[in-house]
């Protein structure tokens, strides 16, 4: 959103990988499957036979204290390109692949029958490319507002989404918290200022969730929103990004921002290709 200029809403218009054998003709030891040759009989011995005997046993003792051991160690875990074995980002890596199968899709770059498109007034013809849906750019806000069954609290949402061209905020997304609904605003007030919107009143360019960080033309993020009964966590590209504790908050938005409630995507002056967006049901204490 611009700070010159005031988000407008332009209406509503209610969609991851042989031993070779021995010659027969060679003699063997009857009663034995031992080759002759190899036996030495009794008047064979050979000079430091009984040195070398004497000490293969320790000899071999040694080698297995030396030798290094698996014991007790689990198998050694997966690394991921980019993250850190053992660090929070390893965690948050494992902890999506094993919860993978219970991601729902809400969007998968195709399927927009969910979705009402165009409900800030402008055309709901939405261009699909290659990858995904996109929401034009307009002189103020444009958008989509999923349509589906929405998750309950405690959730995680998934959205993967490319800034393609535009004066403001590429992404804001508007998602329900336990009482009532916030938006995530990515780039807004001309590009840098990142936030949400509204807690006690105060939009995100003025409350402490403010962050500043610049949104580059043409790459692709991924962005996750966690959400439980007492907090909201958001996470950019596999980072921390910000984030606020719910208790003793009032949450509300923006009056310009409704169409997009109750989960919604909007842009302001920019164009944005949205390439998926998925949520994660959690088990209360799993987040």
């Amino acid at each position: 959103m611009n700070s010159s200029l005031p988000e407008g809403r332009a209406g509503s218009s209610d969609g991851p990988r042989r031993r070779p054998t021995g010659s027969d003709s060679t003699a063997r030891r009857p009663g034995s499957g031992r080759l002759a040759r190899d036996v030495p009989g009794p008047d064979e011995a050979r000079p430091g036979a009984f040195v070398r005997a004497s000490l293969a046993g320790p000899l071999l003792l040694l080698a297995a204290c030396l030798a290094p051991s698996d014991a007790g160690e689990g198998p050694e875990e997966a690394t991921v390109p980019g993250v850190t074995p053992g660090s929070a980002q390893a965690d948050e890596t494992r902890a999506e692949s094993e919860r993978g199968a219970g991601w729902r899709e809400l969007y998968d770059g195709r399927d927009l029958s969910s979705w009402e498109l165009g409900v800030y007034g402008e055309s709901d013809e939405y261009e699909v490319l290659e990858g995904g849906v996109v929401i034009p750019q307009t002189a103020a806000l444009a958008g989509m507002t999923f349509r589906g069954g929405l998750p309950t609290v405690p959730y995680r949402l998934s959205i993967e989404a490319t800034r393609l061209y535009g004066a403001d905020f590429f992404l804001g997304v508007t998602f329900p918290v336990a009482d009532g609904h916030l938006t995530l605003v990515l780039g807004g007030w001309g590009g840098m200022v990142s936030g949400l919107s509204s807690l006690d009143g105060i939009d995100a360019s003025r409350n402490a969730t403010r962050t500043l960080r610049h949104f580059p033309n043409g790459q692709r993020h991924e962005v996750a929103i966690e959400v439980t009964e007492s907090a909201v966590r958001v996470r950019v590209d596999g980072e921390a990004f910000l984030s606020t504790s719910l208790e003793g908050h009032e949450v509300g938005l923006r009056v310009d921002v409704e169409p997009s409630a109750p989960l919604g995507i909007a842009t302001y002056a920019t164009s944005t290709q949205l390439h998926r967006v998925q949520v994660l049901e959690l088990r209360p204490g799993e987040d």
